[in-house]
C-alpha cells in the first residue's frame, strides 16, 4: 500500500515516482549547508526545529485521532516523541552561542542531546510491545512527564549527570560510550520491529526501518566531533532530519490518510475465525477469483449442492455445473469489470441430491487491501418455495384480472419481487400510464414519483406488513395499520399539473399455506382534502400581521430543532427582541401606525437572518429568532447586520419616528442542553438588560 494520496510509498519510491521531491530535498540540504557557513547556530536552530515540529505534530495528530485509529503503537510512540522533542527544544535553546542559559558551556546541550536520544531509542525499543496491548494513556503520559522532569533536573543540577563535553578536549568517554549504547539499543529495537513485521503494512515498516537506520548513522556521526560546530556534528543533524522525516511519513499517513494500515493481524487465525463465521450462516456464501474459481465456500453451500468442500474449492462452475455455468460466469465478469455489486440475481440450480432449485444471489466485488477487484463474493438463498408460490399466483391471473380491471377504484397488485401483476383501468385514468407499460416490471412507482421507490421490500422479506412503516412514510404524520391493512397518505408530484395527494391502502395476499406472495394496493385522490388541511395548519401557526410564525408555531418548530441539534451536536442562537417605543407609537400615532411598525420590524428581521432560521412574533411587540447551526461567533455578525438594517431603514425620508430593537441573545450548546423555556427566559432577561442600558444612555 502507498501512503501518498492514499498510497503508501517508501523513500525510494517517493523519489522514483516524484523526482521533484529529490530536487527539493537537494535544494533544502544545500540551503541548510549554506546556512551553516553563515551561522552554525542558525543552522542548528533550523535543523532541530524540523525534528521538534514533527515530534509535536505527530503527538497532536495521534492524540486527536486515537479514537478513530485505535493504534496503540502509534499513540505510544507519539507520546514518547513529544517528550523527546521537548528535550530537543531545551537542547536548542542551550546550544553554544545562543546565550540563553547563563553560566553553562557546551557541556549542557550535549548532555541534553544524550538524554533525548536515550529516551527516543528506548521508546523505539518498547513501542512494538504495545502492538498487541492497549497502554494506559494516563500512566504512559505521566511516566514520560516525570522521567523528563527528572532528567532535566539532573542535567541542570551540574553534578548529578555525567559530563559529556569538555571545552578544548571534546567529547567525554561517557558521551561516546552512550552514543554506542544508543546505537545498540536502536539495533535491538530494529530487530524487535522486524520480528513483528507481519503486524505492519510492508511500506510503513520500510519507513520505520529507514528511520531507525538513519538515527543510528546520526548517532555514529556524533561520536567524532571535537567542536560542537564541527563537520561530523553537521552530518549528524542531516541524518536526524532524514530520520524524523521518515517517522513523519509513516505516522502522519497512518493517523490521517490510512489509519488502518498499521493495524496488526494474524492471517491464519483470522482465516479460521472467518470460516467459522461463514459456516454458521444459513445463507450460502462463496468467494471466487477473477477466473471464477471457487476460493472458499461455506457449509450451507456444500449442504445445498451435496458436494464436499474439496469438490468445489479450486474448481469453476464449468467443472461443477456445466449446464448453468455460462450464465453464472457472465454475472461474475460483470461484477469484476464494473466493480459494482449485482443483487437479486435469480438462478436455477440442478442438483442430483434435491433436483431443481431456485436461488436468489447477490454478488459483490472482492477487493484486496489496495482496493483492486480480485474476484467476487456471493450470497445465495434458496427461494424454491417462494418461486412455486409465485407461479401459483401467476396461474390465477385471469380470474383476478377479471375482478380488478373493471373496478372503478384505482387498484394494482404486485408480487414478492415488486413486479406488477394487475393494473386496472381506473388506475390508468388517474396516472395516465397504460397497464401494458408496467405489467411485468417493478417500475410502477415511477408512475407516481420521478424515481423508483422500494415500496414493499420489508413486507416481502418478513412476511409481515409491520415491517414497511418507514418505507411508506408520507410527508405529514406517520403511516398506520388499520385492521391489518397499511394506510398512508403521500404526495405524488408527477400526477396532474401540480401533483396529487393520494390515500392508499396496502393489504397482503397470502397463499393457502399463509405465505405472503404479493400485495393489493388501493388508491383514493384526497388532494382537495389535503390542501384544506394544510391551509388550516398554516393559519394556526402563522402570525397574520407579519407573516412570521406565531408563538405556537415557533415553539413547535423550535422544539424539533432542539432535538435535531442534540443529535447533530451543532449549536444554535436564540435572539429575543422587543420593539422599543411601541406604546408611544400606539398612543401618539395610533394602532394602525403601530401595526405598520411591527411589519417593518418583521421585514428587517427577514432581511437580517437567513431563510433557514426560524422567526416568530411571540405576541405584542416581541419577536424571537432561532438561528440554526450558529455559534457565539455568529451572534456578533447577526447583531451588527441587524443594527445596520435598522439604521438604513431609519435614514429613509419623511419618517415620523425611528425604529429600535432591544435584543437579547443566548447560545444553545447541545453538549449542555436546556429546555426551550429556559432559553427564552434567559434571552428575555438579556433583552431587558439591553433595553435598560439603552434607557440609561438617553
Amino acid at each position: 500500500m502507498e501512503i501518498l494520496g492514499n498510497k503508501s510509498v517508501s523513500l525510494r519510491s517517493i523519489i522514483r515516482k516524484h523526482p521533484l521531491n529529490l530536487i527539493i530535498w537537494v535544494l533544502l540540504c544545500g540551503g541548510l549547508y549554506l546556512t551553516s557557513l553563515y551561522s552554525y547556530v542558525l543552522f542548528h536552530i533550523v535543523a532541530e526545529s524540523f525534528s521538534i515540529i514533527i515530534a509535536f505534530s505527530l503527538f497532536t495528530i495521534a492524540w486527536n485521532t486515537r479514537r478513530l485509529a485505535k493504534n496503540n503503537y502509534v499513540l505510544f510512540l507519539s507520546i514518547a516523541f513529544l517528550f523527546a522533542g521537548l528535550i530537543d527544544f531545551v537542547h536548542t535553546l542551550a546550544y553554544k552561542g545562543m546565550g540563553i542559559f547563563q553560566g553553562f558551556d557546551a557541556n549542557l546541550p550535549t548532555q541534553l542531546w544524550i538524554i533525548a536520544r536515550y529516551l527516543q531509542s528506548l521508546s523505539l525499543l518498547a513501542a512494538p510491545w504495545f502492538i498487541d496491548r492497549k497502554p494506559n494513556i494516563r500512566t504512559v503520559f505521566g511516566f514520560y512527564l516525570v522521567t523528563t522532569i527528572l532528567l532535566l533536573t539532573a542535567v541542570f543540577s551540574g553534578t548529578l549527570f555525567p559530563n559529556c563535553f569538555i571545552e578544548g578536549q571534546g567529547l567525554t568517554p561517557f558521551k561516546i560510550v552512550s552514543e554506542y549504547v544508543i546505537c545498540l539499543i536502536l539495533f535491538i529495537s530494529l530487530a524487535f520491529l522486524l520480528s513483528r513485521s507481519k503486524k505492519f503494512d510492508p511500506q510503513i515498516l520500510h519507513l520505520m526501518v529507514g528511520s531507525i537506520l538513519f538515527t543510528i548513522i546520526s548517532e555514529l556521526a556524533f561520536t567524532f566531533y571535537i567542536s560542537v560546530y564541527g563537520l561530523s556534528n553537521l552530518i549528524g543533524h542531516y541524518f536526524k532530519i532524514f530520520a524524523f522525516y521518515l517517522v513523519y511519513r509513516a505516522i502522519i499517513v497512518t493517523g490521517l490518510d490510512n489509519p488502518y494500515s498499521l493495524l496488526f493481524y494474524d492471517l491464519q487465525k483470522n482465516r479460521e475465525e472467518l470460516q467459522m463465521i461463514i459456516d454458521a450462516s444459513p445463507i450460502m456464501i462463496f468467494y471466487k477469483d477473477r477466473e471464477s474459481r471457487f476460493i472458499r465456500v461455506n457449509k450451507a453451500l456444500t449442504e445445498a449442492t451435496g458436494l464436499h468442500r474439496e469438490e468445489i474449492e479450486g474448481k469453476t462452475d464449468f467443472d461443477i455445473y456445466p449446464d448453468q455455468a455460462r450464465s453464472y460466469e457472465e454475472d461474475d465478469k460483470e461484477v469484476i469489470a464494473s466493480g459494482k455489486s449485482k443483487t437479486g440475481i435469480i438462478e436455477q440450480l440442478d442438483t442430483a441430491q434435491s433436483g431443481q432449485r431456485w436461488l436468489q444471489t447477490d454478488k459483490i466485488p472482492y477487493r484486496d487491501i489496495n482496493g483492486s477487484v480480485i474476484g467476487i463474493i456471493g450470497f445465495s438463498i434458496d427461494i424454491t418455495e417462494r418461486k412455486q408460490a409465485e407461479d401459483a399466483l401467476l396461474n390465477s391471473e385471469q380470474k383476478l384480472k377479471a375482478v380488478l380491471y373493471g373496478s372503478p377504484i384505482p387498484q394494482f397488485v404486485i408480487d414478492r419481487d415488486h413486479r406488477v401483476i394487475y393494473w386496472n383501468s381506473a388506475l390508468e385514468e388517474i396516472t395516465g400510464i397504460k397497464a401494458s407499460e408496467v405489467i411485468g416490471t417493478n417500475k410502477h412507482w415511477q408512475a407516481f414519483y420521478d424515481t423508483e421507490r422500494p415500496c414493499l421490500a420489508d413486507l416481502m422479506a418478513d412476511g409481515a406488513i409491520e415491517g414497511i412503516n418507514e418505507l411508506y412514510q408520507g410527508k405529514y404524520g406517520k403511516s398506520k395499520l388499520v385492521d391489518g391493512a397499511y394506510e398512508a397518505t403521500d404526495y405524488f408530484p408527477t400526477l396532474g399539473e401540480e401533483g396529487k395527494w393520494l390515500f392508499f391502502t396496502a393489504v397482503v395476499i397470502k397463499d393457502v399455506n399463509g405465505q405472503v406472495i404479493g400485495a393489493l394496493e388501493t388508491l383514493e385522490d384526497v388532494t382537495e382534502r389535503k390542501q384544506a388541511e394544510e391551509e388550516i395548519l398554516t393559519l394556526s401557526i402563522t402570525d397574520q400581521l407579519t407573516g412570521l410564525h406565531n408563538r405556537r408555531g415557533f415553539i413547535t418548530v423550535a422544539d424539533q430543532q432542539l432535538k435535531l441539534s442534540d443529535r447533530t451536536k451543532r449549536g444554535m442562537l436564540l435572539f429575543f427582541a422587543d420593539l422599543d417605543g411601541m406604546k408611544w407609537i400606539n398612543d401618539t400615532l395610533g394602532h394602525e401606525e403601530g401595526d405598520r411598525a411591527l411589519m417593518e420590524a418583521a421585514a428587517i428581521l427577514k432581511e437580517t437572518f437567513r431563510a433557514v432560521d426560524i422567526m416568530a412574533r411571540m405576541g405584542g411587540d416581541e419577536f424571537a429568532i432561532l438561528a440554526i447551526d450558529s455559534t457565539e461567533i455568529n451572534s456578533e455578525i447577526f447583531s451588527t447586520r441587524l443594527q445596520e438594517r435598522i439604521d438604513a431603514h431609519n435614514q429613509q425620508e419623511n419618517r415620523r419616528y425611528s425604529l429600535s430593537l432591544s435584543v437579547g441573545c443566548v447560545c444553545y450548546d447541545p453538549q449542555n442542553p436546556r429546555s426551550l423555556d429556559e432559553l427564552i427566559g434567559h434571552a428575555d432577561r438579556l433583552m431587558y438588560e439591553n433595553k435598560r442600558i439603552k434607557k440609561s444612555c438617553l
